[in-house]
């Protein structure tokens, strides 16, 4: 059977006033908008402004969403609840030249559409998907979603072949997933309260995403004895 690695997020909390430097972090939620404006919100405020992404319902009924998004160097974090959507980059938001990645796991079955690759996501496996390039992902269902921004030059370094992992699914059963989902659950429970302490979380979360995707020898040996550790 598959585990469920989304179990290790913990509920959404925002301080009013971080500590001086520490990482930025916001949360949003459809509730904060008129029912008839929510969906639309949604797809301005969140999708085309924060995330650069486009975001298409796929239900007649009222939207709902609600995110708590954290930004630390390098690293931008997206994790909370939705209903049924699609999302993914557009011909026109590639215009910012975003050349990022996202590396994504939900708690219900989906599907990745991009390079040419349609592909089945199950639940609680995870996905690299390019910003760079035309594609999206479908969330038939009311799902949980966890979602990393990654720099490409950051992670390429330490992936073996990171084009061969772009729209291919990390199976839930792989331990370095598992450990990288409750890292960023310990994260949610307390994040850093300083800068030094976000690169250092950042550093170990570039490692275990790397060892999920299938690292190269010697940034394994570098993640098992910095990011696993």
């Amino acid at each position: 059977g598959r585990d469920a690695p989304l179990d290790g997020l913990r509920p959404m909390a925002l301080k009013t006033t971080p500590p001086e430097n520490a990482p930025a972090r916001f949360r949003i939620c459809t509730d904060d908008f008129p029912p008839r404006e929510r969906a639309s919100a949604w797809r301005e405020l969140y999708g085309r402004s924060v995330l650069r992404l486009e975001i298409e319902p796929l239900s007649d009924a009222p939207f709902s969403s609600e995110m708590l998004i954290s930004q630390m160097p390098d690293l931008g974090l997206a994790r909370g609840h939705a209903s049924p959507f699609r999302v993914g980059r557009t011909r026109e938001l590639l215009t910012d030249g975003d050349d990022g990645l996202v590396f994504q796991i939900t708690d219900v079955a989906g599907r990745a559409a991009q390079l040419g690759h349609d592909v089945d996501v199950a639940a609680n496996e995870a996905v690299l998907l390019s910003c760079a390039d035309i594609g999206s992902f479908t969330f038939p269902a009311s799902c949980k979603v966890l979602a990393l921004r990654l720099r490409r030059a950051a992670l390429a370094p330490l992936v073996r072949d990171l084009d061969a992992m772009l729209v291919r699914p990390v199976y839930a059963q792989n331990e370095a997933l598992r450990l990288l989902t409750r890292y960023i659950g310990v994260l949610d429970e307390a994040p850093p309260a300083s800068a030094a302490l976000a690169q250092l979380a950042t550093t170990h979360i570039y490692d275990l995403a790397a060892l999920a995707l299938g690292p190269r020898e010697d940034a394994a040996e570098l993640g098992r004895s910095r990011g696993i550790r």
